[in-house]
């Protein structure tokens, strides 16, 4: 992505970490800009996994005013696999808007658990939309080693600020021991999906199946798999009734609770909710008894695996 001739701080940084990738990695794994492999290398375990929750553009400066049509891609590179698993991605011509009221940008990843026993790397490369490409501008364009502590003996959260010329993207984190990887399946099985009903669907991981947890503990953040005013108008329900997902794949703490909640409501504020539970497993699949929902009926299926390292 050209990031055009402005920033030449941060330009030069970021071009002081391609230049390390390239040196390390590229005999091996190629393009720097190639997306992770997502075929499992041979062995597996429960690993030290990085969840993210969410993240937001907490301040803007240097002239830009809320709305923001943001593009660009977040990404994280681990231990095992240095290529970039994308976490954001937005092309130009398929902007996301951003407002004061909701700065949450929409993330579609990662794509496989991101495992920390060793430190990643996380990448931002985010720009705003202008009248036309030549008024485009740095939103932020940083690559920051994120280090957490291997030895840990519980969950916790961890916040990051990338502070840059325009804006302040913050990232709320989540530290996981000993997880698993779930890969999350929701599919209407009985009637179909209404119009004109919006849609949430969500997760919670927990380490206490009781829900009881300290402040610092991942147990009460959700990881929004998908937000929708309307799944049928916006497609996002196929023919064979498999909703699409914005993002499917998360940690989940080996010996816990996977907790995948659904909401459905029409604008006079009529909300039908429901959840599924399941225990983690180290391979496998899990689904759930049936959701109902009045209009119609949905499953859950998770897909269990341990999370695979390289020798």
């Amino acid at each position: 992505m050209d990031f055009g001739s402005d920033d030449e701080a941060l330009r030069a940084k970021y071009s002081q970490f391609r230049r390390f990738w390239m040196a390390l990695w590229s005999n091996v794994f190629g393009s720097f800009d190639g997306i992770n492999d997502p075929s499992p290398p041979r062995h597996a375990c429960c690993c030290h996994t990085l969840q993210f929750f969410s993240a937001k553009i907490a301040e803007i400066r240097g002239g830009l005013q809320f709305p923001l049509d943001v593009f660009g891609i977040i990404a994280v590179r681990d231990s095992i696999e240095p290529r970039r698993n994308i976490v954001f991605s937005r092309p130009r011509n398929n902007c996301q808007t951003l407002t004061q009221q909701d700065p949450y940008l929409e993330l579609i990843g990662p794509t496989r658990a991101i495992v920390v026993n060793d430190p990643a790397t996380i990448e931002v490369m985010l720009k705003v939309k202008g009248s036309a490409e030549s008024d485009d501008r740095i939103l932020c364009i940083q690559a920051e080693q994120l280090r957490v502590s291997p030895t840990i003996q519980c969950q916790r959260l961890l916040e990051r600020a990338f502070i840059s010329k325009r804006s302040t993207v913050f990232f709320t984190l989540g530290q996981i021991r000993s997880s698993v990887e779930a890969t999350i399946f929701v599919r209407v099985m009985g009637g179909s999906w209404r119009c004109g009903f919006h849609g949430q669907f969500g997760a919670r991981v927990t380490r206490d199946p009781r829900g009881r947890a300290p402040d610092t503990s991942i147990d009460y953040e959700k990881v929004t798999l998908l937000v929708c005013e309307d799944l049928v108008e916006q497609s996002r329900v196929t023919d064979s009734g498999d909703i699409l997902l914005s993002r499917r794949v998360l940690s989940a703490v080996a010996g816990g609770k996977l907790i995948v909640f659904v909401r459905a409501w029409q604008d006079d504020g009529n909300i039908v909710r429901n959840e599924a539970v399941f225990t983690p497993k180290k391979a496998g699949r899990s689904t759930s008894d049936k959701l109902e929902f009045g209009f119609c009926t949905m499953e859950v299926t998770v897909a269990w695996s341990l999370i695979s390292f390289r020798e």
